[in-house]
């Protein structure tokens, strides 16, 4: 995946994942078109999940489970 998108992609593939706030600084854009990314990311089968580890809520991909 390249362009903004991608970039939002590998973000929450990340160990770590991105918050939000990182997901905005990295494409300048508004958090509802971020929200909007990642439910385009779950459009095309990225499964990426609010989740919150040691008080940091960050978003990222879900491991599948078989």
């Amino acid at each position: 995946m390249t362009g903004k998108l991608g970039v939002v992609a590998q973000a929450v593939a990340a160990p770590d994942g991105a918050m939000l706030e990182e997901l905005t600084a990295a494409t300048g854009w508004q958090r509802h078109t971020v929200r909007a990314a990642l439910t385009r990311l779950r459009q095309r089968g990225i499964d990426a999940r609010l989740t919150t580890v040691d008080d940091r809520k960050a978003y990222r991909v879900t491991p599948v489970v078989t």
